[in-house]
């Protein structure tokens, strides 16, 4: 990926403890503060939360790294990485017959 290309990041968080609730607050706001807004949220399939970002002129290398530190899914990063062509980063919509809600930009729709 070449400099200041315009990317996405997405987050994958399995857990509902309230230590993740608290990195999914925080990465929220670090989102949206290099995003300039462009952050949204859902449940997952099975009540899990995701997150994604549009819009930010980095490389693949720095989305990566924003993802580890912000405590995106392990496996998701490291398929990622092995992935020849463009990483797809992947949130699926259903899983076991369940759908996933619907994308919002409302941090407590999220999180409660």
């Amino acid at each position: 990926m070449n400099e200041g290309e315009v990317m996405r990041v997405t987050l994958d968080y399995d857990s509902r403890s309230f230590l993740t609730k608290i990195r999914i607050v925080s990465s929220w706001l670090i989102l949206k503060a290099i995003s300039r807004g462009q952050v949204y949220g859902r449940r997952s399939a099975n009540k899990n939360v995701h997150l994604k970002c549009h819009y930010l002129k980095i490389t693949f290398r720095v989305s990566l790294f924003l993802r580890v530190l912000l405590g995106d899914d392990r496996m998701r990063i490291r398929f990622d990485i092995r992935r020849v062509k463009k990483p797809k980063q992947i949130l699926w919509s259903e899983k076991d017959h369940k759908l996933a809600t619907r994308w919002t930009r409302s941090l407590l729709e999220v999180i409660v």
